[in-house]
């Protein structure tokens, strides 16, 4: 009797929320933390993946909207300057580079292809030991969906040595078990998304249901941290 499980409010939900993505996406095609002021690289990569996920559910989109979302990404993931997430930030932040490559290969992997930026996905591979486990696990789904697949193995590789085994609850995880409001190394986030990549790319590894079982056993009753880890 819930009316969560109704489809008819479902799509009422649905439809807001469409809306009001497109009534905050900016004229250069991203979105900003709030409706006024400039495209944020991050939350324009986190609006494009939801939205691609949605496209695969079927949901109808305004016109032009979900493409213009992709060319800002596509144009922010092969720039040369170090993307940020702040104004006042001044180095690479590697994080942001792979989520922004995780979300190219997720909403049109064609344009991972792209010269400048397959040339910042193969940076990002040749420099897969400085990553955090978060952002090399979305290096390596994004390699498989460029179809380097011989890069995605290797990074694989790196992922299952890296991961941090508890034998006594026979699990694994990777990420920051301290620390956990760094979005970019959180361990709830940074192992669903090796989780993801060993499903991608080992559908038979073990460490698939023992990353599962961590997930599990760290789960706070019907949500994780907050609610963006809980929708990883």
């Amino acid at each position: 009797k819930n009316p969560i499980y109704k489809s008819s409010e479902l799509a009422k939900i649905i439809k807001a929320g469409v809306a009001r993505l497109a009534d905050f996406q900016r004229p250069d095609g991203g979105w900003g933390w709030w409706k006024q002021g400039d495209s944020d690289p991050y939350m324009t990569a986190y609006v494009v993946s939801g939205l691609a996920l949605a496209r695969e559910a079927s949901v109808a989109l305004p016109d032009g909207m979900f493409e213009r979302g992709v060319e800002f990404v596509a144009q922010a993931a092969g720039r040369e300057a170090p993307p940020r997430r702040y104004p006042w930030q001044q180095g690479e932040d590697f994080s942001l580079r792979s989520y922004l490559l995780y979300t190219l290969g997720r909403a049109d992997k064609r344009r991972l292809a792209d010269p400048p930026v397959k040339a910042q996905l193969r940076r990002a591979f040749e420099n897969r030991d400085d990553l955090t486990d978060y952002a090399r696990a979305l290096i390596a789904i994004a390699l498989a969906d460029a179809e380097m697949m011989e890069e995605a193995q290797l990074t694989l590789g790196n992922i299952k040595d890296r991961a941090r085994v508890d034998k006594q609850t026979k699990s694994v995880s990777w990420g920051q078990e301290r620390n956990y409001w760094y979005w970019y190394d959180c361990g709830t986030e940074a192992t669903s998304y090796s989780l993801k990549a060993l499903i991608r790319l080992e559908p038979g590894s073990p460490m698939i249901p023992q990353a599962v079982n961590w997930l599990v056993r760290h789960r706070q009753g019907t949500r994780w941290f907050n609610t963006k880890d809980t929708a990883i």
